[in-house]
């Protein structure tokens, strides 16, 4: 009688055949792919987070300016809606009034850090005063990974608010 079970000289398997390390190679491509994906959206975001915290500390810095120039703070009100295109080589003229040339120095500042296409506005209230910069987001709200910025600063087609804004209040 034969008996039944494995015989002395059967070869035992060694090593993967070359459906698993296909399998093995698929599961691992679309976790690397998921990975950059990741990277993508993690690199927007602290793009717009570095925009908002540069626009906070602009706001904040004017903040003290107008504090420190209490008497003048209608100086500090923008004359025009526009924002002039950034001036690499800027410096202050410290000629004319202090408020004039702090208010110049700002607003080249955030020419420089958002673009001309940025927005501010510096309203004074009774005892108060409220500071507000605006700017394109596009970049950072761009949906592919590897997409360029846009050419046309404003996107009327998609309906979406592609403007982000960083807004103050501060008591005189």
């Amino acid at each position: 009688m034969k008996a039944i079970g494995f015989r002395a000289n059967d070869k035992h398997q060694q090593g993967f055949t070359l459906i698993e390390v296909l399998i093995a190679a698929l599961v691992l491509s679309i976790g690397l792919l998921g990975l950059a994906g990741l990277q993508a959206i993690s690199q927007k975001l602290n793009y717009s987070a570095y925009q908002r915290s540069q626009a906070a500390s602009l706001a904040y810095e004017i903040a003290d300016a107008i504090r420190a120039n209490a008497a003048n703070a209608s100086g500090y009100v923008p004359i025009s809606e526009a924002l002039d295109d950034c001036d690499e080589e800027f410096s202050r003229s410290d000629i004319g009034p202090v408020a004039k040339d702090d208010l110049s120095e700002w607003e080249n500042r955030i020419s420089c850090l958002f673009s001309s296409s940025a927005q501010r506005e510096i309203e004074l209230l009774a005892d108060s005063v409220r500071i507000k910069i605006s700017w394109d987001e596009s970049r950072a709200r761009a949906i592919e990974a590897g997409e360029e910025e846009p050419d046309d600063q404003e996107d009327t087609d998609s309906g979406e608010d592609l403007r982000d804004e960083f807004e103050i209040t501060i008591q005189l």
